[in-house]
């Protein structure tokens, strides 16, 4: 009963990822194209999620938790978790284009197939994903100490 709450992240989150990976192969094929077995097969790198203004600090947090949780869901699909994309941007004197990618995606909302081969080269990952954050809330609720009782 565990897996449930992990499963409908999981999916929840692809289905608000911008899953590039046909346009990184056949720039004229449906975001249907996606076949049973390819992502085991080809694999998947996070790409930084876009967000609300507010919410920044979010970003990479979020994108660590969805790959573990894919990872762990999907165990057979190779994962490139975040950081691991940005080290390969980086690795691969990728740091200006991977800039200038979500410089264009602001504006456009769309990501150029250009950049969008350039991740998958520096990854190795077929398909691209990118979460778009719309809010987070993190809650605490505190807890009162009044003569050593603690009121909840």
């Amino acid at each position: 009963m565990s897996c449930r709450p992990a499963l409908a992240a999981l999916a929840l989150g692809l289905g608000l990822s911008a899953c590039a990976s046909d346009v990184v192969i056949d720039p004229h094929l449906g975001p249907t194209a996606l076949k049973a077995g390819e992502l085991e097969a080809y694999g998947i790198a996070i790409i930084t999620p876009s967000t609300i203004t507010g919410q920044e600090q979010e970003k990479q947090a979020v994108a660590l938790v969805f790959a573990d949780v894919l990872a762990r869901e999907k165990p057979k699909v190779r994962v490139t978790p975040l950081a691991e994309t940005l080290n390969a941007m980086n690795r691969a004197d990728l740091s200006d284009a991977y800039q200038g990618m979500f410089e264009d995606y602001r504006s456009t909302g769309l990501f150029r197939v250009e950049a969008l081969k350039q991740v998958a080269a520096a990854t190795g990952a077929r398909y691209i994903g990118q979460l778009q954050l719309q809010k987070f809330n993190q809650l605490s609720k505190s807890r009162m100490n009044i003569i050593g009782f603690r009121v909840f």
